[in-house]
């Protein structure tokens, strides 16, 4: 089974328009230095080293010149906590304000004060992820809600120890996939494919997709607007109906590891060809009849990237065996969505 990106332009194109433009702002440029690679500066979830603990939190202020703008979302920093609980080295991933918010984001931070992470017991320097956010008075945060068949149990629960790993390095983006042991993966670039991983075992097949990165205009910081998201739905709808075979379901909005997803469900009433190797595609339209099938999109450091997760249903199956199909499959793509990492080199 191969899988390729369903949507091939920018999920965002309807949203841009309406947030500020920064694909130029330096402030977002990623660079590689010494200082984000020493040998004693540690990464979260290292094994052995105790994260740090925030001890003393002071609140940012909101520019008068950004609320006149109505400027809002989140600013998402790298940021080196010292040995002595500090924070001076910063760099800004996501950008919301250039010069504005951004630098208020920056200033902000530098003043929080952390138990450092431990090491054998001794302090070390660990490099954290940092997030502020920026909302206006009366602002009335949109859903946020995963996919009724995949939502997970216990979102904030950690993915399992026996997943696999795989981490990949593209366009100065290092981006980490945990998958079952059970499953295959598949890193062979064709056609938008970055690597996909796949299962399957008698009547049960399934597989997720995650594509290569490309630049967009914006950063998917907070939540779209009711607004925005039915704009997007449209722009969807357009595309597929150029397919008879395919039907939007629903589209929503999720958060999953630490980034912002947004989110289409999809039905595909017939295998679609181009999803399948060559030498499988018969056997598999002999067992399969149709698709349930889930795009969800982010952005990190001015790059959109795009998980696509298809389960077949077989052929014949009762309404209520297709639906367990797809909650099995369903736990799965919830793992492996959860077990998702991408940061910056």
């Amino acid at each position: 089974m191969a899988l390729v990106t369903m949507l091939n332009g920018s999920v965002f194109a309807s949203a841009t328009d309406t947030r500020p433009s920064q694909q130029s702002n330096p402030a977002n440029t990623v660079q590689q230095t010494d200082e984000w690679h020493a040998p004693d500066l540690y990464e979260e979830g290292a094994e052995g080293v105790t994260m740090p603990v925030l001890v003393r939190e002071t609140p940012p202020n909101y520019n008068a010149e950004a609320m006149r703008a109505r400027i809002q979302g989140v600013v998402r920093m790298d940021c080196i906590v010292e040995v002595d609980g500090t924070i001076r080295t910063v760099r800004i991933r996501h950008s919301i304000d250039p010069g504005g918010l951004d630098a208020e984001a920056v200033r902000t931070v530098r003043q929080w004060l952390f138990k450092p992470a431990l090491k054998d017991g001794a302090p070390v320097r660990m490099r954290v992820v940092v997030e502020i956010s920026f909302s206006l008075r009366g602002y009335q945060k949109p859903k946020v809600e995963w996919p009724d068949d995949l939502r997970p149990k216990d979102a904030n629960a950690k993915v399992s120890d026996q997943f696999r790993k795989e981490t990949l390095t593209v366009e100065n983006l290092q981006i980490t996939v945990k998958y079952p042991p059970d499953w295959k993966v598949l890193k062979d670039g064709q056609n938008d494919r970055l690597l996909a991983v796949e299962w399957t075992s008698g009547h049960d097949a399934r597989g997720c997709t995650l594509s290569k990165p490309r630049p967009v205009k914006m950063d998917l910081m907070a939540p779209l607007t009711t607004a925005e998201l039915k704009a997007h739905a449209k722009r969807i709808k357009e595309e597929l109906a150029k397919d008879v075979d395919v039907e939007l379901v629903k589209v929503g909005q999720m958060g999953a590891g630490d980034h912002l997803w947004v989110w289409s469900e999809m039905f595909r009433r017939r295998l679609d060809p181009l999803r399948l190797l060559p030498d499988a595609a018969g056997s598999f339209a002999a067992q399969f009849e149709s698709m349930r099938i889930w795009q969800f999109t982010t952005t990190d450091s001015w790059r959109q990237l795009s998980v696509i997760c298809d389960v077949f249903i077989p052929r014949g199956a009762t309404k209520d065996s297709s639906t367990q199909t797809v909650r099995r499959a369903g736990e799965d793509f919830a793992e492996i969505m959860r077990g998702i990492s991408i940061r910056p080199q």
